[in-house]
C-alpha cells in the first residue's frame, strides 16, 4: 500500500472501532443496572501496527490526539502480555490458528502494544509470572 493508502485504512479501522464502542456504550447507558464494557482492542492498538509516520499523519488528518484516543476514550487499560513472553509453551498455532507472529514477532508487538498506551492513568500490565496470569 502506499503511505496514503495506510493512513486511510488506518483511520478507517480507527473509526470503525469507535463506532462499535460507542454502539456499546449506548447499550449500556440504555441499562438499568450496572454494566462494564470490555473490549479486546482499542484504538491505540493501531498506534503498534503503524509506522511513526503514519500514525502521525493519522494524527494530523483526523485532528485526534493521544490524549483524546488513550486517555480520555477508556477509563481502565488492562494488558495481558502476550503468551510468547513468559509462557511460550502456549504460543502456538495448535491453540490459535490466528497466529502467524513468531514468538520474537509477538514479543516485539507486545512492547509496541504496551507503548502505545503507555502513559494512561490506569493502565495495569498482566505479566506472565511462575506459570501463567
Amino acid at each position: 500500500m502506499t503511505f496514503s493508502d495506510q493512513v486511510k485504512f488506518q483511520i478507517n479501522i480507527m473509526k470503525m472501532q469507535m463506532a462499535l464502542e460507542d454502539t456499546f456504550l449506548e447499550a449500556a447507558l440504555s441499562c438499568k443496572q450496572q454494566v462494564v464494557i470490555l473490549c479486546d482492542r482499542g484504538v491505540m492498538d493501531g498506534m503498534a501496527y503503524s509506522d511513526s509516520n503514519v500514525w502521525q499523519a493519522l494524527l494530523d488528518e483526523t485532528g485526534w490526539s493521544t490524549i483524546q484516543l488513550r486517555d480520555r476514550r477508556y477509563e481502565s487499560i488492562l494488558h495481558l502480555v502476550t503468551a510468547a513472553d513468559g509462557a511460550v509453551q502456549f504460543y502456538t498455532a495448535e491453540n490459535n490458528e490466528a497466529r502467524y507472529e513468531t514468538v520474537d514477532e509477538a514479543k516485539d508487538l507486545d512492547k509496541k502494544l504496551i507503548n502505545a498506551w503507555t502513559g494512561h492513568p490506569q493502565l495495569s500490565i498482566v505479566e506472565n509470572l511462575q506459570g501463567g496470569f
